[in-house]
């Protein structure tokens, strides 16, 4: 099994991850989001949360 690993510089982060993988055929985004404490610790990311609702492909988000 092979993995290819890209950066890229981007300013609009959410629109820019999410058109990158479908311009380029991309199976699987993987992500992080901020581990925060609390109340917040149920939410995910601003930028992990937007790839999750528009991408098409799988996005896995690891904490």
């Amino acid at each position: 099994m092979r993995c290819k690993i890209k950066i890229i510089e981007i300013l609009a982060i959410t629109d820019s991850l999410v058109s990158y993988a479908k311009s380029h055929n991309i199976d699987l985004i993987v992500m992080g989001s901020r581990v925060l404490g609390g109340f917040k610790k149920l939410l995910l990311g601003r930028v992990a949360s937007g790839v999750s609702q528009y991408s098409k492909c799988h996005v896995l988000i690891v904490k």
